[in-house]
């Protein structure tokens, strides 16, 4: 059964964070706050119960305070320490959804938890040898961890000639698993057939045309995320991950990679084994506001963010030039080595164009280079890189009225199925956001806190922006504070929370205003595209 990833097809951000179950914490020692550096496993099925999740990291005292950012997932604390009883309700979208730990020292960052839709299975040692593989019946997500010295993990499965078998791992994405994970197809003998390193940033995926019926072994090994002097492979408690392993329909990515606002969008899916017509898709509605996640089967890697916007959608998968106004939203895709997309814009002498590209952010493995032309050809602007982000974005003033060349090509003159992008051409529009460092603060009752919020100011924004707080408890309050246009204040400020309260956990909301814009202070998830805007305020006892 095919089931786009509409979990996630839910606003992470705006979504109300629920608490679960509380315990009161007797302990009179000092502790910390919970420190939680894996989940495992890391995910399951909707519908099923787990009542020994792992808890990796410093969890003293136990037990704690369990939240979840999803009403119909419930999570409580077993009696024995580090472990969690989570279970999933039958109507919970399959998606990420993040949880956190507390107690009366504080919050734990959010780990993420994924909710699958299809056959699920917990990997059984040993399965280093070809001969110990753990054998799998149908498409399986599995749920695994390299932790044993030198750990390789096997499994066997059974494929029909002309299908595509697919491994697709999530461990360094999303996972934020310290591992740079290796994937191999083999025959049964263990003969290497295909193999793939860094597909999906730092997980590999393999997608391997089955040339005859019979057994095939998928194999994982990994190195260490950061390289070191280890020769051999490398393996951690941490080293958690979720392999989809398939040889039949799987959905890779979508198209379009944006949605926009005001007309219905034909979402089509992208990836193997997957009918020949094109018919596999799924409707989005008008008015849609939600930041979406790319439709997958059990969760391939790619999360990139599909987007909601204002302005025309279009699809380009062809070497044709091809007319463009601007604003618009291109989805493209450089569809074979050493080819390029090439956009007709309609310059204006003084007024300035903004071409920005998504595609290393949306899981795909093109590095790509964005360059304007002029019609006889001049290269006249170029850019690769942005700082470490290594999809560009350009600001060009054409020298005269008239026609010019974007052009969208690889780096390094690659091309194929997943050297996808998306590309947003539009004039420069004065705006801002807001930014946090951490994820959680931490108050102590009838003590000062002080916030940093850092203000980026897009194409030359000089409004004041005034910064509130939203969601504080009784008794603690931060007065309004104010970003100047120019000045010390214009890209960074400083709130002020101060008072007392009884013991405090939960959300809050950083809001920046400046005439009609509303913008809100967030944070970002590491190994993930996407930034949250419910910062953790933990109000403890003073002396603790």
């Amino acid at each position: 059964m095919i089931l786009f990833r509409q979990a996630a097809l839910l606003a992470r951000t705006v979504l109300p964070l629920t608490a679960l179950l509380g315990f009161s914490c007797l302990a009179t020692v000092r502790a910390d706050p919970p420190a939680v550096e894996y989940l495992y496993p890391a995910g399951f099925a909707r519908g099923a119960t787990t009542e020994n999740v792992v808890v990796g990291g410093a969890t003293d005292p136990w037990p704690v305070t369990a939240w979840v950012d999803h009403d119909g997932i419930q999570v409580s604390a077993e009696k024995e320490k580090g472990r969690l009883r989570i279970v999933v309700g039958e109507d919970v979208p399959p998606g990420v959804y993040f949880l956190r730990l507390s107690n009366d020292q504080g919050v734990s960052p959010p780990r993420p938890f994924l909710v699958g839709a299809g056959g699920e299975f917990k990997e059984t040692e040993p399965n280093n040898g070809g001969a110990e593989a753990n054998v799998l019946e149908g498409p399986q997500t599995v749920n695994g961890k390299l932790e044993s010295s030198s750990d390789v993990d096997q499994f066997r499965v059974t494929a029909v000639e002309g299908q595509v078998l697919v491994a697709s791992l999530l461990g360094n994405n999303v996972l934020a698993s310290p591992m740079d994970a290796v994937l191999q197809v083999c025959d049964s003998k263990g003969f290497v057939l295909a193999q793939n390193d860094d597909e999906q940033g730092l997980d590999p995926q393999v997608a391997f045309p089955v040339p005859r019926t019979g057994e095939y072994l998928v194999r994982l090994f990994a190195f260490p995320e950061t390289p070191n002097s280890t020769i051999g492979f490398s393996s951690a408690a941490t080293y958690v991950y979720r392999l989809t392993i398939t040889s039949e329909e799987f959905v890779d990515h979508v198209m379009p990679l944006a949605v926009t606002r005001t007309a219905p969008t034909r979402l089509v899916a992208q990836g193997w084994n997957l009918p020949a017509d094109g018919s596999l898709g799924m409707d989005v509605e008008p008015g849609s506001d939600r930041q979406l996640l790319q439709p997958g089967i059990l969760f391939p890697g790619n999360l990139g963010l599909l987007t909601v916007v204002d302005c025309e959608s279009l699809v380009v998968d062809s070497d044709e030039p091809r007319p463009i106004q601007m604003p618009v939203v291109i989805t493209g895709r450089v569809a074979r080595p050493r080819s390029a997309n090439t956009f007709i814009l309609q310059g204006k002498k003084g007024t300035p164009v903004v071409a920005r590209i998504e595609s290393r952010a949306l899981g795909f493995p093109m590095d790509p280079l964005l360059q304007v032309l002029d019609m006889e050809g001049k290269l006249l602007s170029e850019v690769d890189d942005v700082s470490k982000n290594r999809d560009p974005v350009m600001t060009f003033s054409p020298p005269a009225d008239g026609p010019y060349q974007l052009v969208v090509r690889d780096l390094h003159r690659g091309g194929g199925f997943r050297f996808a992008y998306r590309l947003s051409v539009s004039e420069p529009e004065a705006d801002f956001s807001l930014g946090l460092a951490a994820d959680r603060l931490l108050m102590k009752s009838g003590e000062d806190l002080e916030v940093e919020v850092t203000i980026e100011r897009i194409q030359g924004f000089k409004d004041e922006v005034e910064l509130t707080v939203e969601g504080l408890p009784d008794g603690i309050s931060c007065p309004a504070v104010v970003s100047a246009g120019e000045g010390d204040s214009a890209k960074k400020v400083k709130l002020k929370f101060s008072g007392s309260s009884p013991p405090f956990s939960g959300p809050l909301k950083i809001v920046g205003k400046a005439a009609e814009r509303v913008r809100t202070a967030s944070y970002a998830i590491p190994k993930m595209t996407i930034r949250r805007d419910d910062p953790w305020l933990s109000v403890v006892e003073a002396g603790k």
